[in-house]
């Protein structure tokens, strides 16, 4: 069976969990590969606005560069989906410079 993306469950898992109907909670989600992260119950708003957050606080250019990527090579063999990146790069986002001089500004410190 072919992975995509990060899932690990694989068929053998997916036959079980169909013919068994079991429920997982969100921990062995994670540790099947299901999901990416978990949370209490008690700290999920947190954890989702601490989520959200580090994500708004990255280039909106790359987000959308990378959304693209995803859509455009989802399914390809890996050859043809690195080939795809390197012909078809996005290019320098407007906001790289910037970007790249805090980083080297906080590295300093």
């Amino acid at each position: 069976m072919r992975q995509s993306g990060g899932l690990q469950a694989g068929l053998p898992k997916a036959r079980e969990m169909m013919f068994t109907c079991r429920t997982y909670d969100g921990r062995q989600a994670v540790e099947m590969g299901l999901a990416d992260t978990w949370a209490p119950d008690a700290g999920f708003e947190d954890a989702v606005a601490a989520l959200c957050a580090e994500i708004a606080a990255n280039s909106p250019f790359s987000h959308a560069a990378n959304k693209r990527l995803l859509a455009d090579t989802d399914g390809l063999p890996l050859a043809v989906g690195l080939a795809h990146e390197v012909h078809r790069c996005e290019g320098v986002g407007p906001d790289s410079r910037a970007r790249i001089e805090a980083f080297a500004a906080r590295r300093r410190v």
